[in-house]
This record gives C-alpha cells, structure tokens and sequence, in this order.
C-alpha cells in the first residue's frame, strides 16, 4: 500500500459518499466507515484496494433499472426479496434466461443471513457454536431460491475464483439482477 500511495493511485472517497446519488456516509455500515483516518480511501487501480484497513463486507448490488422495469421496491425482508427474485426471474419454458438473484455460494454470504437471522456463529462466551438453528434457516433460504424457487442460479462448482468471475459477469451482462 505505501508504493501505491507514493504513486498517487489512491483517492478519497468522501466526495463519492455524499455525491448526487443521494447517498451519504450514515448509510454504510460502522465497519465499512472505520477508519485510522477520517477519510475512506480507494485505489485507482484496476483491482480496488479495501484502504487503508482491510474491513470487508458482503454487500448486495442490485440493478435498479432491472427492479424499476419490473415496478418491484428494494426489498427489506426475505418474503419480499424471494418476491421479488421470483418476479425478476425470466423464464422461456423450462429455461430460466434471466435470474432474480445470483452469488458465489460461499460462506461469507452464508454468515451475512446467518446475522440476518438473528444468529451468531458461536455463543457469547465463544465456547460453543451457535448456528445451528438460524444458520438452518438461512441455508434452507439460499437452497429454495434455487431449487424451490428456480429464481436463483446455482453457482458454478469451478472453484470458487470461477464462481465469483461467473456471477459478476451474469450481473453485468444483464442475465441476473442480483
């Protein structure tokens, strides 16, 4: 990072959180804001760099132009999101050529609806697992969209690298609106 730095290849991000899009720094998580500095730094590279610390979060992106043609609301709940993963979905027959939802299946994702669910990976003490049951109930989510539901594509079982490529390049390309 320092090399970087000396180069001038990293911006401040500040400018971008309270841009036009209405969006402002009291919209991201504490963790994503937490910082050595006051300021929330990227790189200009091509592979932006999570600086100056390495906090990471999984975040959903979705495609507001997608959810805006369907007339659906960013949902705010499971219910709604299944709702509204089922009502992106574009099926022709059989054949599903649009998703309403696609991720790498990867832990990190499992752990974000793990929380989501009200549970924790182990108890407050640290000495027990606890995931058992919300961490049940936030697989069987996952595990409906794509077999029940059919409105989220299983991930490829490339390794997980592919995984990633895929499910970028399917929501870039438009044939998911995760």
């Amino acid at each position: 990072m320092p090399q970087l730095w000396q180069r001038g290849l990293f911006e401040p991000l500040d400018a971008y959180a309270a841009g036009p899009n209405g969006t402002n720094l009291a919209d991201y998580l504490p963790g994503q804001t937490r910082t050595p500095t006051s300021t929330i730094w990227a790189s200009r590279s091509r592979r932006p760099s999570r600086c100056p610390s390495s906090a990471s979060t999984p975040i959903l992106y979705y495609n507001a132009d997608m959810l805006a043609a369907k007339g659906i609301k960013v949902p705010g709940t499971w219910d709604e999101f299944r709702a509204a993963a089922d009502k992106l979905t574009v099926r022709e027959g059989a054949e599903v050529k649009v998703y309403g939802f696609e991720v790498p299946v990867d832990w990190w994702f499992w752990y974000a609806l793990l929380h989501e669910a009200g549970g924790s990976l182990a108890s407050p003490d640290g000495k027990k697992a606890a995931f058992r049951e919300k961490g049940a109930e936030a697989l069987q989510f996952w595990v409906d969209l794509v077999n029940k539901d059919k409105s989220m594509k299983a991930a490829p079982w490339q390794g997980l690298q592919r995984a990633w490529e895929v499910t970028n390049t399917d929501f870039l390309n438009g044939s998911a609106s995760r």
